[in-house]
């Protein structure tokens, strides 16, 4: 039983604190190399949005990376680059002068050029912010995000998948699938650590129902 819990263990704790480097590690790895990850495609993981822009680029924004990736009219990655979101959700869209707006409630409005640089920052108040309708405003609706835990970017016309995140980079996604690493994780070695105790007392009741 001994050997049972310490294996339990050593396979639930190594799950576990994998999910809380993967958690972090995308945002750290940005944090301290900002724009020399430009050439590094991110896997997609929460609040994604998309806008495209006259010439068919694709722009995804991901809100739990903080990130804007542009990809070609095939979904072929080009680029990407961090914004200063504030960690929350936010809207984009191309205007007719081909620059790229985010608004969102802890952005307030930002305006960079299609290639990543920041020209301006402005502070909204919230109740002037109508994010939630933004990306409309100009941007086409050619592309359209679906899959919650998975996202992907679809044609709305076609319905065929543009854009997803390889399977060698999705497997080290956040926040999906590592929280449901460290879930995993927490549970195997919750269960090596609750087993004596549960067999102890299926025992005491065995023993009790073949005394009865």
């Amino acid at each position: 039983m001994r050997l049972f819990r310490l294996t339990m263990l050593s396979i639930g704790v190594p799950i576990f604190f994998l999910a809380i480097i993967i958690n972090v590690g995308w945002k750290i790895a940005g944090s301290l190399l900002g724009s020399r990850l430009s050439n590094v495609e991110y896997p997609l993981g929460a609040g994604v949005v998309v806008a495209s822009d006259e010439c068919g680029e694709i722009f995804v924004g991901d809100a739990f990376n903080s990130r804007v990736q542009r990809y070609s009219p095939s979904g072929k990655f080009e680029y990407g680059f961090f914004v200063d979101a504030g960690g929350g959700v936010f809207r984009l869209w191309i205007t007719s002068d081909n620059r790229l707006r985010l608004v969102g409630p802890r952005v307030g409005l930002l305006i960079y050029t299609l290639d990543g640089e920041l020209i301006s920052k402005s502070t909204i108040a919230n109740r002037e912010l109508d994010y939630d309708n933004a990306p409309h405003l100009e941007s086409s609706h050619q592309y359209q995000v679906v899959g919650w835990l998975m996202p992907r970017v679809i044609n709305k016309r076609n319905g065929e998948v543009v854009i997803e995140s390889p399977w060698t980079k999705r497997i080290f996604a956040a926040p999906f699938p590592s929280m449901a690493y460290g879930a995993l994780g927490f549970c195997i070695a919750a269960f090596g650590q609750s087993l004596p105790r549960i067999t102890r007392y299926l025992r005491q009741i065995t023993t009790g129902v073949r005394t009865g």
